[in-house]
């Protein structure tokens, strides 16, 4: 598959679980997207210096902070943001998809 067929998939249909009950294809989304933000989150930390990471630091230990607050500090900090999260939901999509085959081809 190319990047972009692994972006487009339907991870759970990819996964061949249709028959899973909603909830479980919740969590297992759920966990897929966790897994993602992980990954993205470590490839950003290196590219901020230490002054920007001091300042994320401060800025994810205020008290009543907003998601929203951090991605605006992260897009100002890192101009590949979007690259790296679509770099990362292709490799853990493929990387999940590469399993699955490998288990039931």
């Amino acid at each position: 598959m190319t990047d972009q067929e692994v972006l487009n998939a339907n991870l759970i249909v990819a996964l061949g679980l249709q028959s899973l009950p909603d909830e479980q294809k919740l969590q297992l989304l759920d966990m897929s997207a966790t897994l993602v933000q992980k990954r993205a989150m470590v490839r950003i930390v290196e590219i901020l210096t230490e002054d920007q990471r001091d300042e994320l630091n401060a800025l994810i230990e205020k008290e009543g902070i907003k998601g929203e607050e951090v991605g605006v500090f992260l897009r100002s900090a890192v101009s590949s943001l979007d690259d790296i999260y679509k770099q990362e939901l292709i490799a853990v999509k493929r990387e999940l998809i590469d399993k699955a085959q490998q288990i039931a081809p």
